[in-house]
């Protein structure tokens, strides 16, 4: 499938698991410029937007120049192992040395390291996992986050570990080697020194120790509650910031949502505007001729609309546009497409290429809009001339609606408030 955002490429087995409810979602690869394709956004407008040679290679339309695309070889796309680099490491958010072997005292350490995969194609794909030698027993799956967080390391030797890949096929490791010494009380030699030195300093060396112990303790605690404080403010902050994103995506799409609609509809009377009436139009009457059919279409407008201004009011005359255009989307919508095609002017065309059907169907038109009344002025009457053809020889749809338009003069100089129609052939 071709689309704004890339080639996108479903197999039939995940279309058949969908289809027979045993897949929710449809298995979709997305290939676009860093795989090669000169832009992502494929659009063919009117026009095919894929051709296939005799060798099964895709010719495909992009934004900047032609793509030329071998189904056959998108499988060497799929990324394998890629290399990765330890960038940095970081001990308290201060960065060390990357030369083995690194030493640290131990404590209530946070340690962070961040990677990289070293590859221009498979970086956007690239995921990683990660264990640290001497503490985990298993491989830490990261996905595509590039860091790993370590804290309260016990003393002694690690070995950081990092891999990168795609589709569970993970490349060589990277490692880095560290140690985490031991503070004074943690070795060896430090309880028979101290029980020496107690008993030889008897109460007042007691008494010395007790009083440092209590200030450390104190100092150790002090160092949590901090650390403690600032984890939550940094939660605090980031709730903060989801909140914040979401309200904007919100506004965004809702901004998008209109632009979208602003584009398409009139912005009066809620029909479609001209512009997507003639897309649509246009696709119609090719499809009909590719079916060999006839595209039934008409031209719609307000008899003496300028006398309903000038005499009452634009305002009036608004509402007046409104009520007509209500009136024909009643009639039209399920059967073809009506549209403001500018000022008093509407224009419609139907599904079914049989011209006496679309006949009824605009003179229940005409006849509704005669029989509209206005409650600020309800001596008011308006009502419509249209024209109606099925284009038999037009080559496409801007003559088959100039053909239409002509009808509608016809009606015009018949004394309006008519339907006028192709003449029967002899």
């Amino acid at each position: 499938l071709t689309s704004n955002l890339g080639l996108l490429r479903i197999s039939r087995k995940s279309i058949l698991q969908h289809l027979n409810n045993q897949a929710m979602a449809l298995a979709v690869t997305t290939f676009g410029r860093a795989d090669g394709m000169s832009a992502a956004q494929i659009n063919g407008s009117t026009s095919p937007s894929v051709a296939i040679d005799s060798l099964g290679r895709m010719w495909l339309p992009t934004a900047r120049g032609v793509t030329v695309v071998d189904p056959e070889a998108l499988h060497t796309l799929r990324a394998g192992p890629v290399p990765t680099v330890i960038e940095s490491f970081q001990v308290d958010r201060q960065t060390q040395s990357l030369i083995e072997p690194v030493k640290m005292d131990s404590g209530r350490h946070r340690l962070e390291f961040a990677f990289a995969g070293l590859s221009f194609l498979d970086a956007q794909r690239a995921e990683y996992r990660y264990r640290l030698a001497g503490y985990d027993r298993d491989w830490i799956n990261a996905g595509s986050e590039p860091r790993a967080v370590f804290s309260d390391l016990r003393p002694g030797s690690y070995v950081f570990e990092v891999q990168g890949g795609t589709s569970a096929n993970f490349g060589t490791s990277t490692r880095l080697a560290f140690e985490v010494l031991p503070r004074i009380w943690q070795r060896r030699w430090f309880w028979p020194s101290l029980i020496g030195l107690i008993l030889a300093l008897s109460g007042l060396g007691l008494r010395t120790f007790s009083k440092r112990h209590l200030v450390r303790q104190l100092e150790l605690e002090r160092m949590v509650a901090q650390r403690t404080l600032e984890l939550s403010e940094r939660n605090t902050a980031l709730a903060k910031s989801d909140t914040e994103k979401s309200a904007l995506l919100q506004t965004i799409q809702m901004q998008a949502e209109a632009f979208a609609r602003q584009a398409r509809e009139d912005a009066l009377t809620g029909l479609p505007n001209r512009r997507f009436f003639d897309q649509r139009c246009a696709q119609v009457f090719n499809a009909a001729r590719a079916a060999n059919s006839l595209l039934v279409v008409a031209l719609a407008d307000i008899d003496y609309f300028k006398q309903v201004n000038d005499t009452y009011s634009h305002q009036l005359g608004d509402q007046v546009i409104c009520a007509i255009a209500q009136t024909i989307a009643v009639n039209i919508q399920p059967v073809g497409l009506a549209a403001r095609f500018g000022g008093e002017e509407f224009a419609l065309f139907f599904h079914d290429p049989n011209i006496e059907f679309a006949r009824l169907v605009c003179e229940r038109i005409r006849a509704d809009v005669a029989a509209l009344r206005f409650a600020d002025a309800e001596e008011l009457r308006v009502t419509l001339s249209m024209g109606l053809t099925d284009a038999p020889n037009a080559e496409n749809f801007e003559r088959a609606l100039m053909r239409a338009d002509e009808l509608m003069y016809q009606a015009k100089a018949s004394g309006r408030n008519c339907v006028q129609t192709e003449p029967l052939s002899a």
